[in-house]
């Protein structure tokens, strides 16, 4: 059962539908797929989980 909802497909986040514990595996529903990250640390219902590492930027410069 999908326990996240993608909002927007430009997104690298999904809005949790229900509490997620640590190590807890949740299907994300996508605008095509649902697809399986596993939370690293607790959810609560409402919040979001990002759906891939975020990327490091370089330090701004102004």
């Amino acid at each position: 059962m999908a326990k996240a909802l993608k909002i927007n497909a430009g997104d690298n986040v999904a809005v949790v539908l229900a509490d997620v514990k640590a190590g807890e595996e949740v299907g994300v529903v996508t605008d095509t797929d649902v697809v399986q990250i596993r939370a690293l640390q607790d959810i609560a219902f409402g919040h979001k989980i990002a759906l891939r590492s975020r990327e490091t930027a370089p330090p701004s410069t102004g």
